[in-house]
């Protein structure tokens, strides 16, 4: 294996791993074998240099917090299996603080992204077409229906990372990345996140759209034509609400259920027995996180959270949705239950250093990956999962050291 042909096996090792993440995920494992195999021979042979970073540092000591949460955890089998899944915030910071000698390119490894992320999603929908064939029922091609591999909140964040990966190969003028083939792509994209139904998903994706089209158009029209075109993009973004009964639905009532809230919250809680949507069980179980921290600031410990959220759900009047044993829903929340206010301290260091570092460094796929963490934090207990904390952590620490690497190349 010569100098110059190391990277090649480093960059095929990433795209298979990322292939296996997305498209089968119980075998991830075997991914970063065949990673970790590439590594322990690139050290061996000299072909990699370890490169310190603060924000794969942050990473390390995020996951440290969690270990110090065993300690006092009433639940050690679910506090070593969150352990397990959260090992990626010390395997990947690890392994991508030693950088191969020679340029990277993220080639490889997004083309497999962008592959195994199609394939999922046209896997559900074949799947689902075929269950409208035996229903009749549309929302046989809505939701769990067409992502049951991952929860429709994953795929959606990854069809929507898949979206940045094409604007980013278009730019830098990769092969194969066409303006037609991105175009069909991005589309593509964004149909499997409407068909999702994930209303954080939808709303992160048409924000990035509105970017993107904004930042383009700026550039090529006069002051009036451009404002004459951002009313003419609202009102399309509004005709796609207004005529997509499940989005449109979502948002209304997502903003009646929160004016309801914020006139009565305890009324509100008491009056949510029967059924109870995703918006009205998130401000629920917000509620019921914030008494939780509000009386454990240090936490509870590692594995916790379900006990502390179910006897908080009882306490305050919602036993039905106690015995459901549902999370916060939220991974700030999450944290700060679990490991205190210390654990939600480094999340919030992580985002935000991440964030300064990515806007100095002008790393833009940084930027996106970390925006899109803070923002799916909000909605869901993104890295409680194996589907979100591989995911996130890969990503981060690899356009870290991709961005470190090629910068010092570039130098030299």
């Amino acid at each position: 294996m010569k100098s110059w042909n190391y990277n090649k096996y480093y960059e095929l090792s990433l795209g298979i791993l990322v292939f296996l993440m997305i498209l089968v995920p119980s075998l991830v494992g075997v991914g970063i074998i065949i990673l970790l195999a590439v590594w322990v021979f690139g050290i061996i042979k000299r072909e990699v240099e370890f490169k310190f970073n603060f924000l794969n540092l942050l990473l390390l000591v995020f996951y440290v917090v969690y270990l110090f949460g065993v300690l006092y955890t009433n639940n050690m089998d679910l506090a070593g299996k969150y352990l397990e899944y959260k090992m990626a915030l010390i395997l990947f910071p690890v392994v991508f603080s030693f950088m191969p000698k020679n340029k990277l390119s993220l080639r490889i490894p997004a083309l497999f992204m962008i592959a195994a992320t199609a394939i999922v999603s046209i896997i559900g929908l074949f799947s689902a077409v075929l269950l409208y064939n035996e229903t009749g029922n549309v929302k046989s091609l809505l939701s769990t229906s067409v992502s049951f591999i991952h929860h429709p909140t994953y795929l959606s964040l990854y069809a929507a990372f898949c979206c940045a990966i094409l604007i980013y190969g278009l730019k830098s003028k990769w092969i194969y990345f066409t303006k037609r083939n991105v175009l069909f792509l991005f589309f593509f994209f964004f149909v499997a996140q409407i068909l999702c139904v994930s209303l954080a998903g939808v709303l992160f994706i048409l924000s990035y759209i509105v970017y993107l089209t904004f930042s383009t158009i700026k550039k090529r029209l006069s002051n009036p034509i451009f404002i004459a075109f951002v009313c003419a993009t609202f009102l399309a973004l509004f005709s796609l609400v207004k005529f997509t009964p499940e989005i449109g639905d979502q948002m209304v009532n997502s903003l009646g259920y929160l004016t309801e809230y914020m006139e009565d919250p305890d009324e509100f809680i008491r009056s949510k027995q029967t059924y109870v949507g995703g918006s009205e069980t998130r401000l629920i179980l917000w509620t019921a996180a914030f008494k939780v921290v509000r009386e454990n600031p240090f936490g509870v410990g590692t594995g916790n959270v379900d006990d502390s959220m179910t006897e908080m759900l009882n306490r305050i009047g919602q036993p039905n949705m106690a015995i459901r044993k549902l999370n916060p829903h939220n991974q700030y929340f999450q944290t700060a239950i679990e490991v205190g206010m210390v654990g939600l301290f480094f999340l919030l260091a992580i985002i935000f250093f991440g964030l300064y570092y990515a806007i100095l460094n002008k790393n833009w796929l940084l930027l996106f990956i970390l925006i899109s963490l803070a923002f799916n934090c909000l909605f869901e207990s993104i890295l409680q999962r194996q589907s979100g904390i591989v995911f996130y952590t890969f990503w981060i620490s690899l356009l870290l050291l991709i961005d470190v690497r090629n910068e010092k190349v570039i130098k030299e």
